[in-house]
């Protein structure tokens, strides 16, 4: 009887370093899903600006070939485009830690299939 309770405190012990292991693989996914999000927005937002104003400060010359105004604009662009990533990092690192903070388990998708009796009854 003793060698069951033994038995019994290991599976359960198993059991919660296997949702402990979970809980911090999902933790881990969550977080790396979002610095990803975090960062297409960042650079997605940049790219949509230097698409539509480039042109002012010369996107893709190089700064030998800017006139005196697109050099200034360059220096703003440049002043602005690392502000945005500064605070978006600044965000990105405020909800990683936001995220540390909680216990988390990921809900996956779980489908269950029922297998009814092939075989024809006599009804």
């Amino acid at each position: 009887m003793d060698n069951r309770h033994e038995i019994r405190a290991i599976k359960n012990r198993a059991r919660e370093l296997n949702k402990e292991r979970s809980q911090a693989n999902s933790k881990k996914q969550l977080m790396s899903n979002i610095k990803t999000k975090f960062k297409t927005t960042m650079i997605g937002a940049l790219d949509a600006f230097e698409k539509g104003f480039g042109h002012l400060w010369g996107h893709g010359l190089r700064a030998s070939e800017l006139t005196e105004a697109e050099l200034e604009f360059r220096e703003n662009w440049e002043e602005a485009r690392r502000d945005v990533l500064d605070k978006g990092n600044l965000q990105s690192r405020a909800a990683m830690d936001e995220i540390a903070q909680h216990t988390l388990d990921w809900n996956r998708h779980q489908l269950e299939l029922v297998v009814k009796n092939s075989e024809p009854t006599n009804e």
